[in-house]
């Protein structure tokens, strides 16, 4: 059976982002500074994405890296890594509820930039069924946590720019279509390193073999190999559907609270959850049936 492009990138976009669900998790039972985490990341992930590239034979020639591309990787790798960044940091200051709501304003953030930057054309649908799956991301955490939760500026503010960041790195990333999607994610961890290498912070790097073993997960698994998918689909997919489908990453976060910490939804966050679902059902039911009623009128 083959599958166009699209298709295939809203495949990879799921597993990234059911991959992707459980980062928050790991992050926190680290028990490590932000600048830690995502040295660490930026580390492990390289190497492992080295021996990947290495093996299978996905370096490029020199004559396809020219100084648009090298630009481009500069900019994608700086925002990608800023953007984890920020975003642990608005964990430890909001609720994980708030900050996946406010984080999840990067859909709105990604169709805006794909159509300024990238000059995707803006589908009335797509920006519909991004709308509806805040509104369950929102109906989720005003079932929940929002009430209990105090609203710290610092912690909004560090979200927003971390939903701004991954924008801006999905963009980018968009943008260096001569290069395989492996080398470009082992560029951006590159870039990473080098950058927060001055900010990693020895004094505080807890060696608890009982908690060393979650930044070990986090590199390999949330970054090594989830990026092999996450930017797979950034080069086959367009902007609306990274945006529509990065609505998994919450629910699989809600899935792990209420596995793992005993979470008990609330009538109202269940309807959230439902109503994300409706959304990513309709948005892939009406891209799967697209291609039959083609074949169909052929």
């Amino acid at each position: 059976m083959k599958y166009t492009n699209d298709t295939l990138g809203r495949y990879y976009m799921f597993i990234a982002m059911v991959i992707s669900g459980s980062i928050g998790y790991f992050a926190l039972e680290s028990n490590q500074a932000s600048e830690n985490i995502v040295f660490a990341r930026c580390a492990i992930g390289s190497v492992f994405l080295t021996l990947y590239v290495y093996f299978y034979k996905k370096f490029p020639s020199l004559k396809e890296i020219t100084w648009n591309t090298v630009l481009a990787l500069i900019i994608g790798g700086v925002t990608l890594v800023l953007n984890w960044l920020f975003l642990f940091k608005s964990y430890t200051e909001l609720s994980m509820g708030l900050t996946t709501i406010i984080y999840n304003a990067q859909p709105f953030i990604l169709i805006i930039l794909g159509s300024i930057l990238l000059k995707e054309q803006l589908k009335l649908d797509h920006i519909a069924l991004v709308t509806v799956s805040f509104i369950g991301i929102t109906t989720i955490v005003l079932g929940g946590d929002m009430q209990q939760s105090d609203i710290k500026v610092t912690g909004v503010l560090n979200a927003l720019i971390a939903a701004t960041l991954y924008a801006l790195s999905t963009i980018y990333t968009k943008k260096v279509s001569n290069l395989t999607p492996t080398f470009i994610a082992l560029c951006h961890l590159l870039i990473g390193l080098v950058v927060f290498a001055s900010f990693f912070d020895v004094n505080n790097f807890n060696l608890n073999i009982n908690k060393v073993h979650n930044l070990v997960i986090l590199g390999l698994v949330h970054t090594g190999f989830m990026y092999i998918f996450l930017y797979g689909a950034y080069e086959k997919s367009n902007v609306s559907s990274l945006a529509i489908m990065s609505f998994v990453y919450p629910l699989v976060a809600l899935i792990i609270d209420v596995l793992v910490y005993d979470l008990v939804l609330t009538t109202v966050e269940v309807i959230g959850v439902c109503i994300i679902l409706c959304s990513l059902i309709i948005y892939n039911s009406r891209n799967y049936l697209k291609p039959k009623r083609n074949l169909q009128n052929v």
